[in-house]
């Protein structure tokens, strides 16, 4: 079962399992969102997680096709990118199916590009339901 876990500086955490998600004992936007120093999402078998000063934001993209119910193919967390945090974004994995996002200042290749023009937009990790992974920027992530 697909879930996201907030982190948060005082060693809390808040986990939103998609059963609690659907018994609306959890919500991304109606829980804790100060002091967040991480998230982590788990979909598609892959944990990845997104770790610095936030504000963070996840997100769920759904499709949906004539008389058929909506269907999750992507979720997303993204962090806002402040001051000092250009360089590149990559990915990193540390065990099979576990990965962190790090921005190293050595240009790398399959990298994400961020530059000072970014500071203020998101950094956002997109996780599909066939398991691939991808780095974007954007600028109006948070809604």
């Amino acid at each position: 079962m697909s879930h996201w876990i907030k982190h948060f500086s005082d060693g809390k955490q808040e986990i939103g399992s998609d059963r609690h998600i659907m018994k609306k004992e959890a919500s991304w936007s109606q829980g804790r969102l100060d002091s967040m120093i991480a998230a982590t999402l788990y979909f598609a078998k892959k944990y990845v997680s997104l770790k610095g000063d936030g504000p963070f934001w996840q997100k769920d993209i759904f499709t949906s096709g004539y008389n058929l119910p909506p269907r999750r193919i992507a979720r997303q967390v993204g962090k806002k990118i402040h001051n000092g945090e250009d360089g590149w974004a990559l990915l990193r994995s540390w065990k099979p199916n576990i990965f962190t996002i790090q921005i190293d200042r050595a240009q790398s290749p399959n990298a994400t590009r961020i530059t000072s023009a970014d500071f203020g937009s998101y950094l956002v990790v997109t996780v599909s339901n066939t398991g691939d992974i991808k780095i974007t920027v954007e600028k109006k992530f948070h809604v």
